[in-house]
C-alpha cells in the first residue's frame, strides 16, 4: 500500500484486491485509524487478512485524563493508540473480524531483552531530548508500567475460509487454532521447498547487517 488513505487502484482505475496487508508499527500513526482499516477491508477478496504488529493500550487505561499516554501520543506520532477491543468492535462493522491477537512483548521478552528488565527514568541524557528519543523513552515506560502491550492483531475479511496458519491449522474467531502442532511441508506443487527453521534473533541495530546479537 503507497499510504494510508490514498485509492486502491490500478492505472485503469479499477480497483485493487488483495490477500493480505500487513501493517508493522506504521498503523498506530494513522490520523484516523477506523477509516484506515475502513479503506483496507474494502481492498481485501474475501477471507483475505490484515496483519497488524503495533503498541496498542491495555483495556482500562484512560487515554484521555493519562499524562503518560498522552506524552507517548505527542511524541511519537501515535495519533491511535487505542486497545484491541477498540480495534475488534470498529472491524466488526466494517466487515472484518479479529482471528488472533498475541501478545508478542511478553512472548519474546521484549522488556527483559530490549530493555534488560530496567524501567528508564525519562531524562535528558547526554543532550538528548529530540522528539523520538522522548518518544521512545515514554513508550519504554508504558510498557513496564502495563498501560501499553507490543501485540500481533490479525483481522479476517468476512465471507471467505478460514485464516490459516503455517501448517494449515485455521484460526477460529476466537482466536484459537484449530490445531497446535502444524508440521513443515517438503513438497509442493510448484516443486521442493526448503525445510529450513529460523530462529528470531535480537540485534543490536548498530553496525553493518544488523549489528550484534543480543
Amino acid at each position: 500500500l503507497r499510504s494510508y488513505d490514498e485509492p486502491l487502484d490500478d492505472d485503469n482505475g479499477e480497483d485493487r484486491r488483495y490477500h493480505a496487508i500487513y501493517s508493522i508499527e506504521a498503523a498506530i500513526h494513522s490520523p484516523d485509524l477506523r477509516h484506515t482499516l475502513a479503506r483496507w477491508s474494502s481492498a481485501l477478496e474475501p477471507g483475505g487478512i490484515v496483519v497488524l504488529i503495533d503498541d496498542f493500550l491495555s483495556v482500562g487505561v484512560d487515554r484521555d485524563n493519562d499524562p503518560d499516554v498522552e506524552l507517548f501520543a505527542k511524541s511519537w506520532l501515535a495519533n491511535s493508540v487505542v486497545t484491541t477491543t477498540e480495534l475488534s468492535e470498529w472491524s466488526d462493522g466494517i466487515g472484518l473480524a479479529l482471528v488472533n491477537d498475541r501478545d508478542l512483548g511478553s512472548e519474546y521478552q521484549v522488556l527483559k531483552r530490549n530493555y534488560r528488565g530496567r524501567r528508564p527514568e525519562v531524562k535528558v541524557q547526554r543532550g538528548l531530548k529530540h522528539q523520538g528519543w522522548l518518544g521512545s523513552k515514554i513508550r519504554a515506560k508504558l510498557m513496564f508500567d502495563g498501560k501499553i502491550t507490543y501485540r500481533m492483531v490479525v483481522l479476517q475479511k468476512k465471507g471467505g475460509p478460514p485464516a490459516l496458519l503455517p501448517g494449515g491449522a485455521a484460526l477460529t474467531p476466537t482466536g484459537q487454532s484449530s490445531s497446535c502442532d502444524p508440521a513443515p511441508s517438503l513438497s509442493h506443487p510448484e516443486g521442493p521447498r526448503l525445510n529450513v527453521t529460523i530462529d528470531p534473533v535480537l540485534m543490536s541495530g548498530r553496525g553493518r547487517r544488523g549489528g550484534k546479537a543480543m
